[in-house]
């Protein structure tokens, strides 16, 4: 079991789901892609201009931000809203995996053009063009949330979103020069992250 020796989470129970969620939400993010995309690699492409870096840093430059945060009770959020977060974590969590599995072997961590690409328009991508982002706001903001800090979590959905948006700006002019008018009209038909934005 799990111990809190500091008195962050209002009891074991939470203490020890926290740190299991926590591991299991990055475990199936890792692995799920390998099974929905055979050729799943990382690679280093001009057309991800750093965004990828830009993503990694973001994120934990926001978590790290909530643990001092949390460690200096600033912006304290306890109770209740700390087990929103484990739920928003959970939540994002499965809307992300349910936007990998529609994507398949579309995926990769960097910025590029698969042979034969397509516009994918099913699942959540019927309506948000980057639900898998989406996904990432709800699970590190989530993350601060549950740590019992809502200065922390309003910093890292700043944080967050703001890399987010770096990446898809990328994104969406590498695909508007692949794929040309019919990305243009799904942009046209679909929100970007959230239903209204």
């Amino acid at each position: 079991m799990f111990k809190d020796p500091l008195g962050l989470f209002p009891n074991p129970i939470f203490t020890n789901l926290f740190p299991l969620i926590f591991l299991g939400v990055f475990a199936i993010d890792y692995i799920l892609p390998r099974f929905t995309n055979p050729n799943y690699h990382r690679q280093s492409l001009k057309s991800d201009r750093g965004s990828y870096f830009v993503v990694s840093i973001t994120v934990t430059l926001a978590t790290a931000l909530s643990i001092v945060l949390r460690l200096h009770n600033l912006g304290t959020l306890t109770g209740v809203f700390q087990w929103l977060g484990l739920l928003m974590m959970l939540a994002g969590a499965a809307f992300r995996q349910w936007a990998l599995i529609n994507l398949g072997r579309f995926f990769s961590r960097t910025v590029q053009i698969e042979t034969g690409h397509k516009i994918i328009k099913t699942g959540p991508y019927k309506w948000i063009r980057h639900p898998a982002y989406t996904g990432m706001i709800f699970i590190f903001s989530g993350i601060s949330m549950a740590l019992g800090t809502w200065l922390g979590t309003l910093a890292t959905f700043v944080i967050v979103t703001a890399g987010l948006l770096y990446r898809i700006h990328v994104e969406e002019n590498v695909l508007l020069q692949s794929l040309g008018e019919e990305y243009n009209r799904y942009k046209s038909q679909t929100w970007q992250l959230f239903p209204g934005w």
